[in-house]
């Protein structure tokens, strides 16, 4: 099957998945409930997985292998201050 680009619902740029340390980093921000959507709710459990967009502003949760690209769901990386997103 071929692999089918994702972009950002609003910037519309492309979408790469962050490494595991940068999740590692959010999951901790998380834990400490420092971590809000853009709908202002606080993420209560750990993300499996994250996409961010090639401008390093918005991330996306991916749930059960299904990227969450609703622009409520997506957390504001900007003042995170946790290095670079992707490789």
């Amino acid at each position: 099957m071929e692999k089918v680009p994702l972009y950002c619902p609003q910037l519309k740029t492309s979408l790469s998945v962050v490494d595991d340390s940068i999740l590692g980093s959010i999951n901790k921000l998380i834990a400490s409930g420092s971590i809000l959507n853009a709908a202002g709710e606080e993420y209560s459990q750990p993300i499996q997985a994250l996409l961010v967009d090639s401008e390093q502003r918005y991330a996306y949760p991916v749930t059960d292998g299904i990227p969450q690209l609703l622009p409520l769901l997506a957390i504001s990386l900007e003042g995170l201050n946790i290095g670079n997103y992707v490789d």
